[in-house]
């Protein structure tokens, strides 16, 4: 059988990092650090204005701390995270071709592995300015070069995945 597109990619630094901020701050986890870090510093300020200026102050590191996270975590999350596809993959960046079918993607790995899933799995669509990422309800995603589809094909693909998966979220 013949795939409707084909997309290689390699997985840069660039493309990583941006597909982890798309998706960092997005996850309950990180959205409860940002309240907590809100009300910490809300705390901070009455602490100030009621004259504990110790309870103030942690309360306001505390606070500052947790805001720091949401705003900058995706930075150390991405690096980390790049440094060990890497690693796995030998020193070098990690190279996939994903191939789209009628049924199911397929995605085949420089390092051998080859996985398949079907499209229902999709349960989210992050789109950035140099790739794509298809997320999985399996706690996966699939990352896609921009310019890693044969003839230009990025639109025509935007629209034949928005058919197969109506139920994600772009």
């Amino acid at each position: 059988m013949i795939p409707v597109f084909e997309n290689h990619t390699v997985v840069n630094k660039a493309l990583y990092t941006e597909m982890v901020k798309k998706t960092y701050r997005k996850s309950r986890r990180n959205l409860v650090g940002l309240v907590f870090g809100l009300a910490f510093c809300t705390f901070a300020v009455l602490y100030f204005l009621w004259g504990d200026f110790l309870l103030g102050m942690i309360m306001g590191l505390g606070g500052l701390a947790l805001l720091w996270i949401w705003w900058f975590g995706y930075q150390l999350v991405a690096a980390r995270g790049y440094k060990q596809q890497v690693a796995i993959n030998g020193g070098q960046p990690p190279e996939r071709m994903s191939r789209f079918y009628q049924d199911r993607i397929e995605v085949d790995a420089d390092n051998g592995s080859h996985t398949v899933w079907k499209y229902g799995q999709i349960s989210r669509v992050e789109q950035g300015k140099y790739g794509m990422a298809l997320l999985l309800k399996d706690n996966v995603a699939i990352l896609l070069d921009l310019e890693g589809f044969e003839n230009d094909a990025r639109a025509d693909f935007i629209a034949f995945l928005s058919e197969k998966s109506p139920h994600a979220k772009w």
